[in-house]
């Protein structure tokens, strides 16, 4: 499964004849060579003390004004913390590091935010509810695989974020996207279509599409577009590997947790092994910058702004 993200502030994107104007856009495209979705151990990954180290262009990273709150979700594991660079009990230092430089860990990890400006980057308020709901395709051959993967990834993109997901517990069907509703401020769609769609080309596996504030730099809407494939190949997957090590996080729970990883605004991973990865190879699952990177995700406060300090 190779994701191909677009410009993230250029972007626009027409469904149905509405326009998402001055979305963020992330696709992900089906090739032969990766039909076939064989996962490691979803703990299994790079460690904080031993991650690789990658050049950062300086208008593709995470950027944040000197001395700008970040409000952290309770709870934050020292491994995670050590990730970030924030200090507190049981974290260790690496010997490069410069304390509390979360920015700094993330792009030096290999990740990049969705969407940047001069001051920051594109996140959720995170005092808000955002609600979330599940669209299924009438033509799609198996619902309860498609609610399964939806709400495993949804649990655990909250729980890592630390963001207010409301997940409506009933999905909808439709017989037409042209039925799906329209979304609203703080809306998260997550939209099941059958394989093959016209909706998503080339084999596309799926698609996030993002409304965001640039004056504020907050996520208000998203759209995330899921292919009956990922379900396939993730059924192809557990055909070939009975014995696969990845059994808390199946090939179709990863692919809707790389969708949601955008619509709640991270960009792709250089990490090969990470669930954001361009690619999710067969050794991928969340890996401590996943963790780490989602928790970023996480620190925009409501009652703050990026000019405000500690």
């Amino acid at each position: 499964m190779s994701i191909r993200q677009c410009n993230p502030i250029q972007a626009v994107s027409r469904r149905n004849g509405r326009m998402l104007a001055g979305a963020a856009i992330a696709g992900a495209v089906l090739t032969a060579v990766v039909l076939v979705l064989s996962y490691t151990n979803s703990e299994a990954g790079i460690g904080a003390s031993s991650v690789n180290r990658y050049e950062t262009a300086d208008d593709a990273g995470f950027v944040r004004q000197r001395d700008a709150k970040l409000d952290w979700k309770e709870g934050l594991s020292a491994e995670v913390r050590s990730f970030l660079t924030l200090t507190g009990a049981g974290t260790f230092r690496q010997a490069s590091q410069i304390d509390n430089d979360p920015e700094w860990a993330l792009n030096a990890a290999g990740f990049r935010p969705l969407v940047r400006g001069n001051e920051g980057v594109a996140l959720w308020p995170n005092c808000s509810v955002i609600n979330v709901s599940i669209h299924l395709s009438a033509e799609l051959h198996d619902y309860a695989a498609a609610q399964k993967a939806t709400k495993a990834a949804v649990h655990k993109v909250a729980e890592l974020t630390g963001l207010n997901l409301m997940l409506d517990a009933s999905a909808t069907t439709f017989e037409d996207l042209s039925q799906v509703p329209v979304t609203q401020k703080n809306d998260i769609q997550l939209i099941w279509v059958e394989a093959n769609s016209e909706h998503l080309s080339d084999h596309h596996l799926g698609e996030a599409e993002l409304r965001f504030s640039k004056e504020r730099l907050e996520l208000t809407s998203a759209i995330v577009l899921l292919s009956e494939e990922i379900l396939l190949a993730a059924d192809q997957s557990s055909d070939r590997d009975e014995t696969s090590h990845h059994s808390l996080y199946d090939g179709a729970t990863l692919a809707v947790l790389h969708e949601l990883g955008h619509a709640v605004g991270l960009g792709h991973s250089l990490d090969p092994n990470s669930v954001m990865a361009p690619s999710l190879a067969d050794e991928a699952g969340l890996t401590p910058g996943d963790r780490s990177a989602l928790a970023y995700a996480g620190t925009r406060g409501c009652s703050s702004s990026l000019n405000e300090v500690d």
